[in-house]
């Protein structure tokens, strides 16, 4: 027994060199291998260089991908409303819309708010316009679009024929703002307030005279018209007013135009009747010389046949 374990400790002295601790090492080339506890790693074979006297070398081009990680920078107000901008001249109002909301909401400059109301306009929702320019008119009179809200308030309200409303506003362009600048359409919005002025009153003028109220004097003249149609005699152009005249002098002219045209109609159908009767005149003048033609060269045949008998 003591023979036994004498040879197998003699066994493990003369084997333990041969199985020495194996560590995990990071080798640079070769990547996570096994070695010996307290050696490095083996190296590679070095790397030889072609011998170019010898053989040709043929380097390959390879295109790389690469990938960028890129932070982009957060939109501004101004670059909402540049992008509004660009969608509302391209007649796409209801994109524009969201952009100009989204400026208002970072910045909330006078200008977007504007913008937003112009949008509404163009999509004919009058409610949400009405509101945008009356609050541009309340809590930004001095801004830089308050002469803008303002002017298309006045068009509105021209558009609805409440010409009193709209006579008010244009007024208050005029004296307010003689300077002001479209921001829309780059016009002077005290030069074409007065054309509006001057065009409504144009078109009162035009239709009392349609209706036989005859006079230059249009405040006495829409009193006189109010009077007869029982009316507020304010002498005003309220929406009522407006509207019924419209209504009246509207009917007076379909009348007269159908009228015309059937004067027109009548004078038409006489002209056919007559053209139809000169021609027949002179189709008969045609047939009468054609037979007194052939009556007379009938008439010297007999002659000569005559003679030759005799």
């Amino acid at each position: 027994m003591i023979f036994r374990l004498t040879i197998f400790v003699v066994f493990l002295i003369i084997a333990y060199p041969a199985s020495a601790k194996k560590v995990l090492q990071f080798d640079e080339k070769q990547g996570i291998i096994w070695v010996e506890d307290g050696k490095k790693s083996a190296p590679d074979k070095a790397f030889e260089a072609p011998d170019l006297k010898k053989k040709k070398v043929i380097i390959e081009e390879k295109t790389v991908k690469v990938r960028e990680h890129v932070k982009t920078k957060a939109m501004t107000a101004e670059d909402y409303r540049d992008a509004g901008n660009k969608f509302y001249f391209n007649n796409d109002y209801t994109e524009a819309l969201k952009y100009f909301s989204k400026a208002w909401e970072l910045k909330s400059d006078a200008v977007d708010y504007f913008w937003m109301g112009a949008c509404y306009r163009k999509m004919e929702k009058t409610p949400e316009m009405t509101k945008i320019f009356n609050d541009l008119m309340e809590k930004y009179p001095k801004s830089e679009v308050a002469d803008d809200a303002l002017f298309y308030l006045a068009v509105n309200a021209q558009k609805e024929n409440d010409y009193q409303v709209a006579y008010d506003r244009y007024k208050e362009v005029v004296e307010f703002y003689p300077d002001g600048m479209s921001m829309i359409g780059k016009f002077n919005f005290r030069e074409e307030a007065k054309k509006q002025l001057r065009a409504m009153k144009i078109d009162i003028l035009s239709r009392l005279k349609l209706l036989g109220y005859s006079d230059n004097n249009a405040p006495e003249l829409l009193k006189e018209f109010q009077t007869d149609h029982d009316l507020d005699p304010s002498g005003k152009p309220e929406k009522k007013t407006v509207e019924l005249l419209m209504k009246l002098s509207d009917a007076k002219e379909n009348n007269l135009k159908d009228r015309v045209s059937a004067s027109e109609s009548q004078t038409s159908g006489r002209a056919i009747y007559y053209g139809i009767l000169c021609f027949m005149l002179l189709f008969n003048i045609l047939w009468g010389v054609r037979n007194i033609r052939n009556m007379r060269e009938e008439k010297a045949r007999l002659e000569l046949l005559i003679r030759e008998l005799q």
